[in-house]
């Protein structure tokens, strides 16, 4: 079903909400329901809030009564919008259909090489579909969780999850990690010991040198068309670790082991 509202039925009630003494925390009064189609360039939020907001980051400009109308731009195809207070998060999907008179080009997926994404929000929900419905729902996401993505579709991240599974997220709800090298090389490491006294020494090198070779031995496995760059930071005094990233040609490796003696350096190419 389309929606549409003029402009005298917006002021009507943006100037009802003034004058109406009860506001509740969080009310969309327009809108009416969460997915609509809107056939047009332009539309309105309308409603009241206790709380400061926000909509796609931008914050709304709230009548001492708490009413607020808020203008947005809307492009062809869908436009996801999350309305966000102290407490509360609404999303709203508002397609403007594409004219049949012109003729515009659909969204294309485009792939992505091997990006991170962070999860900015509690509850984001993890869909089987590019779509905000809520039947597609698979899990909700903690804020922190990180996603490994490997392409885009209009408004949506597709995550590659285990066993080569594929699930899509809201791009709103997850921010993209520039520096790849300095994340992986965070998660990706093992702190195997603390001080060592000298006696146990040879036995902690003999050890560390197989869990070492080891993980050389299946990276290289694993991962045949990748490079990575493997670190041994054994400082007996204090800590053994081991660490390890994936080797990204447009960014500085982890560690320049010139600088940290107790550091050795393994490439992988």
């Amino acid at each position: 079903m389309s929606y549409d509202i003029s402009m005298k039925k917006l002021i009507i009630l943006f100037f009802a909400l003034i004058f109406n003494q009860c506001v509740f925390a969080l009310d969309v009064v327009y809108p009416k329901k969460n997915c609509v189609t809107i056939n047009s360039p332009t539309t309105f939020f309308v409603g009241s809030s206790k709380e400061s907001l926000n909509i796609n980051g931008k914050n709304v400009e709230l009548h001492n009564t708490g009413a607020f109308a808020h203008f947005v731009e809307l492009s062809y195809g869908e436009n996801i919008f999350e309305i966000k207070t102290k407490d509360e998060s609404l999303t709203y999907v508002i397609t403007r259909p594409y004219s049949k008179s012109k003729s515009y080009a659909k969204p294309e997926f485009v792939e992505i090489d091997d990006f991170v994404g962070v999860v900015n929000t509690d509850k984001t929900p993890l869909r089987s579909t590019p779509v905000n419905a809520g039947i597609n729902r698979i899990v909700h996401l903690q804020k922190g969780v990180k996603l490994k993505i490997d392409g885009e579709l209009s408004s949506f991240y597709r995550v590659v999850l285990s066993e080569g599974e594929k699930a899509w997220v809201s791009k709103t709800n997850v921010n993209l990690v520039k520096d790849k090298t300095q994340l992986e090389g965070y998660e990706n490491h093992f702190h195997l010991f603390g001080k060592i006294r000298k006696r146990y020494q040879k036995k902690v090198e003999v050890v560390t040198n197989l869990i070492l070779q080891n993980l050389i031995k299946e990276l290289r496995q694993n991962f045949p068309n990748k490079k990575f760059r493997v670190y041994l930071d054994c400082d007996f005094s204090d800590h053994v670790i081991i660490r390890f990233h994936q080797y990204w040609e447009d960014e500085h490796p982890y560690y320049n082991p010139d600088e940290f003696p107790s550091i050795t350096e393994f490439k992988i190419e």
